[in-house]
């Protein structure tokens, strides 16, 4: 009993050394490469496959971070080199000057004599038998992994090495009475420790997460042969290992601190399946093989003390910049993390259906809450419209008050862009107009809106001392919402105002339009419309990509979900702003149409198919009818764009699709020849039909009959537009309930 209570206590305090065992540690000599290579600026990680392939501590190490990582070798093959490479060089530095030396730099010059396996030792042993197993896994049946092999083998004592690095007097202790006894080592380590190296070495694999296969063959790779040939799906690799251990003691490389008799080559034999002959010839040339690997140890390098040293101080020096760059970078995230705040506060508190003034108000009380300032105003102004400005000022707060300002010939003289600078006298005749008793020396201004036409800043008093150096970090993205929330109000505006014009434009133009419908609409008087539209649609293009791309941009370095959405907000409501810009530059500015002789017949045919598409409705009940009784290969031909012309009459199909409710069709296309000159096409259907007042404005630009929201109403207009520039004429007809006739009259020959 007593026996069995101090195994227990054994195997506990064996557990306990163990967890505390962060990494493994590493020979100096390879430290030493490993922290040359890696100590430059730029390195890569191919550079270290050569050293970590015959270091276990390296592999280890790579393998560690590769499993926190979630990284996986390649499926078909294992391959160290190709973990490494999906690596990161910053996270391979990181681990390597994460590792500790093997021996204390007192002790690196001379070891002691009484030691019976030195680290080197085992490191030597541990390489033989990877080079063995890789040779062992390529003289067996196609499919074993040797490169596997070789990881299973560079680490089968894992567990030994670990309890040389926690325990080397008792280490040394256990492999001297192996030596004495002429065993294994593992029985000994069992009395001692109440685990042995493999039991260990697979706690340790799985604390550091390497993979399965090695796990398996660090745990049963000292098992006797009857278990290894059993269970061959768990203990395959772990059999090709046992063989390599035996193998290389055989030959006296390294020492691993187990002094048993070596295993038959029969047996091996046996147990892998590969001809004896072959595996003495493996062990003839086995020296041979693994000398070149044991060259990249450097383990003869002379003064190693000094060179780790002087390498070690580059690593610190390293590291120091490193953190310096952090810190740096630290006190920048919280700067952005500070602002972000601000950003939150703003996007709470702004609607896209606020107006130009209650957006200014709205930011500017953001700004002066956030950054504790005194008093502040928002200022904006169209040049083109005069020399009134507008602004809201805030003096505390409860009070503020919304202004018109006379400019006087003056004007807002703006800095570059984010850059926040103090006002000067250019701002007199604002501060002369305000009424409020602003502490210029304390004043600053950012311009917030800046192109050919509209103006708006932000003009502010500082209460406290900020390095001018710092103002545009400070500032900076609380000028970019600012830029955002009064370049989408001040669209809005705009746009807002030309709507009013074109309606009043459109008003008058009823008033002088004949009762017969579109056919009355001069050429000139479209191309006017056209050409305003043209006009508008480019001016709020330029604006609306600033927002857009700003929005984009505070998107894609936000990481709170409501401000991604409230930006999200704002690009699709540019998004559709610029969608309607398109609809009325395609109007405003078709393509020139490219004219050759093509049969209406071939036009209305594409028409009524893209009118399908667009519709939804796979199969019109469209029925095309020929004046004088005549068939489809007997249509008048006509000189036009077909694909212009087909678009803008699949415009018209899809608007008498439309005109039904609950049902498509009965759709009539007659066809014709008013003359010797022109073709003429007329589109039939029997439904909702239209008013006078529908009449006259169904080809004006974004007018629909049905719901606000619903339709963008551009289909008529940009038909009657197309028809237009390829020298045809478009007519309407209609009466209410009972149905609509549009008429459309091509050019048969070349217009002169």
């Amino acid at each position: 009993m007593a026996d069995a209570v101090g195994s227990v206590d054994r195997s506990r305090r064996t557990k306990l050394a163990l967890s505390r065992l962060e990494t493994p540690a590493v020979l100096p000599s390879v430290l030493m490469q490993a922290v040359s290579i890696v100590v430059q600026t730029q390195f890569s990680c191919e550079e270290l496959v050569d050293l970590v392939s015959v270091s276990p501590a390296l592999t280890v190490q790579i393998l560690r971070l590769a499993g926190e990582q979630g990284v996986a070798a390649a499926s078909s093959r294992y391959s160290l080199s190709h973990v490494m490479g999906r690596l990161s060089p910053e996270d391979v530095r990181n681990a390597v000057l994460d590792l500790p030396v093997y021996e204390s730099p007192h002790s690196l010059v001379q070891s002691e004599e009484s030691e019976v396996v030195t680290s080197q030792d085992l490191v030597v042993h541990s390489v033989a038998v990877a080079c063995c197993a890789r040779a062992l896994a390529r003289l067996m049946v196609v499919g074993t992994d040797h490169n596997l092999a070789y990881v299973c083998g560079l680490l089968h004592d894992l567990g030994k090495f670990a309890v040389h690095e926690l325990m080397p007097k008792g280490f040394s202790a256990m492999a001297g009475q192996a030596r004495a006894q002429q065993s294994a080592i593992h029985p000994v380590e069992r009395c001692y420790l109440s685990a042995d190296h493999g039991t260990i070495g697979r706690f340790l694999a799985r604390k550091w997460r390497l993979p399965q296969a090695v796990q398996m063959a660090i745990w049963l790779h000292h098992s006797n042969l009857a278990v290894l040939s059993s269970h061959p799906q768990y203990a395959h690799m772990a059999a090709i290992v046992y063989c390599a251990d035996a193998l290389v003691k055989s030959v006296n490389l390294g020492a691993s601190g187990s002094f048993d008799t070596a295993c038959p080559l029969e047996q091996m034999s046996s147990l892998l399946r590969v001809r004896e002959q072959s595996l003495r010839e493996l062990k003839d040339s086995l020296s041979m093989q693994v000398t070149p690997l044991l060259e990249r140890l450097q383990l003869d390098t002379p003064d190693i003390v000094s060179k780790l040293c002087r390498v070690s101080q580059e690593g610190a020096a390293l590291l120091g910049h490193k953190n310096c760059d952090l810190d740096k970078e630290i006190r920048r995230l919280k700067g952005i993390e500070n602002q972000l705040g601000f950003v939150k506060e703003v996007l709470s508190r702004i609607d896209s259906q606020m107006s130009v003034r209650d957006s200014a108000e709205s930011f500017a009380r953001c700004w002066q809450r956030f950054f504790q300032t005194g008093k502040i105003c928002v200022i904006w102004g169209d040049q083109s419209e005069g020399e009134l400005y507008e602004a809201v000022l805030i003096e505390d707060l409860e009070n503020s008050r919304h202004i018109l300002l006379d400019a006087d010939g003056g004007s807002l003289v703006l800095s570059g862009e984010g850059d926040v600078v103090c006002v000067d006298e250019h701002f007199d005749w604002i501060f002369d107009q305000v009424d409020c008793d602003f502490a210029k020396s304390r004043c600053f201004t950012v311009p917030l809106v800046s192109n050919e036409t509209t103006q708006a800043a932000i003009i502010f008093e500082l209460n406290y001392p900020v390095p001018q150096s710092k103002f545009r970090e400070t500032f900076s993205q609380a000028v970019q919402v600012g830029r955002i929330i009064l370049g989408s109000a001040l669209a809005c505006q705009s746009q807002e105002a030309f709507a009013e014009d074109l309606l009043g434009f459109d008003q008058g133009m009823e008033q002088t339009r004949p009762a017969q419908g579109v056919q009355g609409q001069g050429l000139e008087t479209l191309d006017s419309l056209a050409e305003m539209a043209a006009g508008f649609a480019h001016e709020l293009n330029n604006p609306l990509s600033i927002i857009s791309g700003r929005a984009q941009l505070m998107g894609e370095n936000e990481s709170e979900e409501e401000k991604r959405r409230s930006l999200l907000q704002i690009r699709e409501n540019v998004g559709d702003i610029s969608g309607m810009l398109e609809a009325l530059i395609s109007f405003a500015e078709p393509p020139l149409p490219k004219p050759s002789i093509v049969s209406i017949a071939q036009v209305i045919e594409e028409a009524v198919q893209l009118a399908g598409y667009k519709s939804g409705h796979d199969d019109l009940d469209v029925a095309v009818e020929y004046t004088g009784g005549g068939q489809s290969d007997e249509a008048p031909s006509v000189f036009v764009d077909s694909g212009q012309v087909a678009s803008a009459l699949a415009n018209v199909l899809v608007n008498s699709v439309e005109s039904y409710r609950g049902h498509v069709g009965p759709i009539r296309i007659t066809v014709g020849c008013a003359g010797p000159t022109h073709a003429d096409i007329i589109v039939s259907d029997q439904g909702c039909g239209m008013d006078q007042d529908t009449i006259q404005r169904a080809t004006t630009p974004f007018f629909s009959a049905k719901p606000a929201g619903r339709q963008r109403g551009m289909g008529l207009s940009y038909a009657a537009r197309v028809i237009q520039v390829n020298h045809g004429r478009l007519g309407i007809q209609s009466q209410l309930g009972e149905g609509t006739d549009i008429a459309i009259s091509l050019p048969i020959t070349p217009s002169l």
